[in-house]
């Protein structure tokens, strides 16, 4: 299944992407905001926690299509069976966003490409002793995530987005609910 999922998002990336050369002439690209992101990830086979982030609204493509970067950090724990374990990730994307419509409340949809720095780290106590014995250990792993939610203008200046998230990374899937704060600039 996640094969099929992952060919699904190449092929709309290359269909999007020969989209773009046609597009350029309509394009704003440019340093358009800085927002700062709070939300809720599940992984899987981990307990939730909460991420923290920041993004750049990258500017559109053509209309109603924006293109945005952010970088995020979650960690979570868990015990089990005497041993401590920890994993966290720190993620770098990039993608677009579709907008079906302008309006008050502007729903969309996108995805796009990341790049996720996951860390572990395992806690054993030594047996007969009173100490611990650690190992860690880290990965880069590339990934694909699908978003979709709402924008809304809260100011002349400031919007806000609500927004669900399904990163796809090996051993590491993850499910994010992100609220978005984007200061513009410029206007």
């Amino acid at each position: 299944m996640k094969t099929f999922v992952k060919l699904v998002l190449i092929s709309s990336l290359v269909v999007l992407a020969s989209g773009f050369s046609s597009a350029y002439a309509e394009s704003d690209i440019g340093f358009k905001g800085i927002a700062g992101r709070l939300g809720y990830v599940d992984i899987d086979n981990w307990d939730g926690t909460f991420n923290i982030g920041v993004a750049a609204d990258l500017g559109t493509w053509m209309e109603n299509l924006k293109w945005d970067a952010s970088i995020e950090y979650w960690s979570s724990s868990e015990s089990a069976y005497g041993f401590d374990l920890s994993i966290s990730d720190i993620a770098l994307r990039s993608g677009v966003l579709y907008e079906f419509m302008q309006d008050k409340f502007r729903p969309r949809a996108g995805g796009g490409l990341a790049f996720h720095m996951i860390s572990w780290e395992w806690a054993v106590p030594t047996w007969g002793t009173t100490g611990w014995s650690t190992a860690d250990d880290s990965e880069t792993k590339f990934g694909f995530y699908l978003q979709g939610g709402v924008e809304t203008d809260l100011s002349d200046k400031l919007k806000g987005a609500a927004d669900l998230r399904l990163d796809m990374v090996e051993d590491a899937d993850q499910t994010h609910i992100m609220f978005t704060l984007t200061y513009l600039l410029g206007k």
